[in-house]
């Protein structure tokens, strides 16, 4: 197969075909951290689309399906896979490949790789952006969406930065949900659809700049009204820092950056609720951090939990659950009331309610005595030093 020229039918065709699929991916994505109870039918549809494309793009190109399979090394099966996929759509199959549910998380994940290699080959697309539109768009839309990102000082500062990411999986880590509560009234009720997109990029920019005055934070994604970061033990680690106080530093700055954000929000909002705001989830836990295919794959208990701390917090909550309260309860400035959740399923669970008993600048320095508390508790009264090599 050789590169396409554009603008013809089928480049255009292609295009959209590697656009759905990337809605397909990040649908499958959720679909799985939550243990395939919430996002199915947001994930059959963008099936649905992504095979209406597929079948497009293959009517104009027979060789799509066996290059694909080349790609994948004969594992998974290529044909076998669309066929499944059909079938789990008209829910007839169970899933949609062979095997167990995690096999075939993985398998798929495999195959959506294999197929947008094809793609972007078929696009003539090269590994870094450029000024044109659609090389953009594959910036955008392919590397940033499934590459984490560190700050560039704490990136600089390591030979390898992927490699220490994948490293961080034999760590702790604090997984921090944010989701805009209530948003589809801050839509909805918006006094134009155009001040509306203009106050969710002064929310996407604001979240931007706070990520990046923090050198620990490991940004996953933003997920359409919110995001998902981590505060990982090596990572913290290796900067001669601690992640437990990055992760509170982070929320107390996220709360602070935050509330004149929905203040502004709201004065071109016609329906507005006490719990408009962020809200933000958060657990402790291991976390498996890999890259399969130049894709960045994050999974473990502690997304799903942060996730649905998230939903059950209102605008201007920090919402934890058990084993991160716990983590957290030793540190004197913070303080925490009990507040009865429910899961999307019907379960009763207990969250901690977290607030800020000082300001942000004796917080600082609360959080330095603890740690020096902390330090001296496990024998060590020396504070951390940098890794030179980040491994």
């Amino acid at each position: 197969m050789k590169p396409l020229e554009p603008p013809d039918s089928t480049y255009i065709k292609t295009v959209e075909c590697l656009s759905r699929l990337q809605w397909f991916e990040t649908c499958w994505a959720y679909y799985f951290q939550t243990e395939t109870r919430l996002f199915e039918d947001e994930v059959r549809d963008a099936a649905k689309l992504l095979l209406e494309s597929y079948k497009a793009v293959s009517t104009l190109l027979p060789d799509l399906q066996p290059t694909i399979q080349r790609e994948l090394q004969n594992s998974p099966d290529a044909s076998g896979a669309i066929q499944r996929l059909e079938h789990w759509i008209s829910k007839t199959a169970p899933y949609p490949l062979e095997g167990s549910p995690l096999k075939n998380q993985w398998d798929m994940f495999e195959f959506c790789a294999a197929f947008k290699a094809i793609l972007t080959f078929l696009l003539g697309l090269p590994n870094c952006p450029s000024t044109t539109p659609l090389e953009a768009f594959r910036h955008s839309a392919s590397s940033l969406r499934w590459k984490p990102h560190l700050s560039e000082i704490t990136r600089s500062r390591f030979r390898d930065p992927d490699g220490l990411i994948k490293k961080c999986s034999e760590f702790p880590s604090i997984v921090i949900v944010a989701d805009i509560r209530n948003s589809q009234d801050l839509m909805t009720y918006a006094t134009s659809q155009e001040q509306c997109a203009e106050d969710i990029g002064y929310f996407y920019a604001e979240t931007t700049r706070l990520v990046n005055r923090h050198n620990a934070v490991l940004f996953d994604k933003f997920t359409g009204d919110g995001f998902l970061l981590y505060f990982n033990e090596k990572l913290s680690r290796t900067l001669a820092s601690d992640y437990i106080a990055d992760a509170v530093r982070f929320l107390q700055n996220a709360m602070d950056t935050f509330a004149p954000v929905f203040a502004r929000w709201s004065f071109s909002v016609r329906k507005v609720s006490s719990k408009h705001g962020i809200g933000i989830g958060a657990d402790w836990g291991l976390v498996r951090f890999q890259f399969l295919r130049n894709h960045f794959i994050a999974t473990g208990d502690a997304i799903v939990w942060a996730t649905r701390m998230a939903d059950a917090a209102d605008g201007g909550e920090i919402l934890v659950n058990n084993l991160l309260y716990h983590e957290l309860k030793p540190i004197p400035c913070l303080e925490f009331s009990e507040k009865s959740c429910k899961t999307k399923k019907g379960d009763e669970v207990l969250g901690r309610q977290m607030t800020f008993k000082t300001q942000t600048g004796m917080t600082d320095a609360c959080l330095y005595s603890y740690l020096a508390k902390k330090r001296k508790s496990e024998g060590n009264d020396d504070p951390p030093a940098p890794s030179v090599e980040g491994t």
